[in-house]
């Protein structure tokens, strides 16, 4: 069984030089795979590019069988060389492909919606992301820091930092006492202005990079909540995808404050495990105030996000994504 990833750097306002290393990528993995030269069974290709490299080795005989994993989808809002490129190309490797593992039931509805493939021209199942069951990092309830949310991520203009800072000052009224700790490499620069001019200094803790797996997760299980902000705008992809930041969260035990941009804020919600919010800041300090202002309702939160963080443990999930797409009893 062959996995098949294209890592090619996500700087976005590079396109042409994205685009060039896509093309590269795929001329290096036939390379390596004629090298090779040995039939592969199982060939996943994970995304549009990586599938299109199975795509061609599976027509000169060197695969067996094809699985595209369809992690994200860019809607026409999306003007850029490689959301232009890959709409076409996804729709290519969904049909080629012996079987589509979507990582969310959006991406059916986009493909239909913009490339005219609908769901039953293909074969298909869900698979969502998931995490080692290793990193499920239960801290006692007792045990947070009871006034500390946590932010991961970046500060891009979609990640929705700017609205949680924006929001602090109301927040800081109700809870004096509360704390943002933000646990990434960066940039900051732009936030940390922000939260300057507001006078927040005290607020914002920039955690940094932090290279130890097992350091950063017991760090973010010590607070006591997560911030998961998307922006509702069209150009999101974390519209169709399955973004990983709010199973990160829950995996710690932190339950999510989460915008309903992506689909699994409505789970998230409807199990207890955080609260979805619409992308302002008043649903965003109603929905801290209502999980702050109860500790015991806090920690009945804390334990709803273990238990949906152990239905997406990644051996659950590909162990049931073989089953069916193997038919394996």
């Amino acid at each position: 069984m062959l996995f098949n990833r294209l890592k090619i750097g996500a700087i976005w306002h590079i396109q042409p030089l994205i685009f060039v290393g896509y093309i590269m990528g795929i001329f290096s993995s036939l390379y390596s795979a004629l090298r090779l030269g040995k039939k592969v069974h199982i060939f996943v290709g994970v995304g549009s590019f990586a599938t299109f490299v199975g795509i061609i080795l599976k027509k000169i005989g060197l695969v067996q069988f094809l699985i595209f994993y369809s992690i994200d989808y860019f809607s026409p809002s999306v003007r850029t060389i490689t959301a232009g490129a890959l709409r076409p190309i996804d729709r290519h490797c969904a049909i080629s492909s012996d079987i589509v593992w979507s990582i969310s039931p959006r991406i059916l509805e986009a493909r239909y919606l913009y490339s005219k493939l609908p769901p039953e021209n293909y074969t298909h199942i869900i698979v969502p992301v998931g995490f080692d069951s290793r990193l499920l990092n239960r801290t006692p309830l007792d045990g947070f820091e009871r006034w500390t949310l946590a932010f991961v991520g970046t500060s891009g203009p979609l990640h929705g930092l700017k609205l949680l800072v924006e929001a602090m000052p109301l927040i800081l009224k109700r809870f004096p006492e509360v704390k943002v700790k933000l646990f990434g490499p960066g940039p900051w620069d732009d936030i940390k202005k922000l939260v300057t001019e507001l006078h927040l200094q005290d607020s914002f803790i920039f955690m940094g990079f932090i290279h130890s797996e097992d350091k950063l997760f017991e760090s973010i299980s010590r607070c006591a909540a997560g911030i998961a902000l998307y922006t509702d705008t069209q150009d999101n992809p974390a519209i169709y995808a399955d973004p990983g930041k709010p199973k990160l969260y829950a995996f710690c035990g932190l339950p999510n404050i989460i915008t309903k941009t992506p689909q699994v804020a409505y789970e998230i919600d409807k199990k207890g495990a955080g609260i979805a919010i619409d992308y302002n800041i008043e649903s965003l300090v109603s929905a801290l105030i209502k999980l702050l202002e109860d500790e015991k309702k806090l920690k009945k939160y804390r334990l709803n996000a273990i238990h949906f963080a152990e239905s997406y443990t990644s051996e659950r999930i590909f162990t049931g994504a073989f089953q069916k797409t193997l038919n394996i009893p």
